[in-house]
Order: C-alpha cells, then structure tokens, then sequence
C-alpha cells in the first residue's frame, strides 16, 4: 500500500475514513488515478481502484456499501478491471486479495508511482 502513497495506519479497515476521503476528494483521486489507468475507466472502476488500493481485502459487499452501487454493479466492474489486467486476484472468494497490476504503472520506478499517486496531497 506504501506503494501508492497511502498511509496504511489510516486505511487499514477504517472504512469511514476511506468514504469520507473518496466522498471529498474523488476529483483529485480519479484525475490521478486516469493519469495512471488511462481515460477508459468510468467512475465506479476508479471508486474501486482506490478502495482495493487502500484495503486489498474489501469485498464487493463492502465497497458496495462504500459506493452506493449494487453488488452485482461493484462484480460487474471488477470483473472488467480483470479483463483489463488492472487487478490480479489472490486466494479464495473468502479469505482473497486484490493486487492492482504493477505492469499498469507508466514507471518502471515504484517510488515514482508512489508520488504520482500521493493522496495525502489535494
């Protein structure tokens, strides 16, 4: 999670933190996240990349929930984040992450990612 410029201590499993910052600052996240991503990913997907970016192991319940979009709406774009090769799926439905692809960053550098991506900025 280093990674992308988030802080784990204010992410991890804090889902109120999560929405609060996604609810107040979707614009300056989506705009990094299509310099990253490319223009073809519509707003749910880029939702749900931050949400999987900041807990790898939300459900789709979850981010449902965090969203305002049905269960079967949050599959439905994971589903097409995966034909994408954006997300990568470890382990079981139950007890599963979600990995977003490294191969989908324009450097090759992680720690030039990371400040692309800081989130702590606005």
């Amino acid at each position: 999670m280093s990674n992308f410029g988030v802080n784990e201590e204010d992410f991890q499993g804090d889902f109120g933190v999560i929405a609060e910052n996604l609810r107040c600052n979707f614009g300056v996240i989506s705009e990094k996240l299509r310099c990253i991503f490319g223009d073809d990913l519509n707003n749910s997907q880029l939702k749900i990349l931050y949400i999987l970016i900041c807990d790898p192991e939300s459900s789709a319940e979850q981010m449902s929930d965090l969203i305002g979009k049905t269960k079967r709406s949050i599959e439905y774009n994971l589903q097409q984040l995966k034909n994408k090769e954006i997300l990568i799926r470890h382990g079981a439905d139950k007890n599963g992450y979600w990995e977003v692809a490294k191969s989908q960053f324009p450097c090759e550098n992680t720690q030039e990612n990371a400040e692309q991506f800081n989130l702590s900025q606005k």
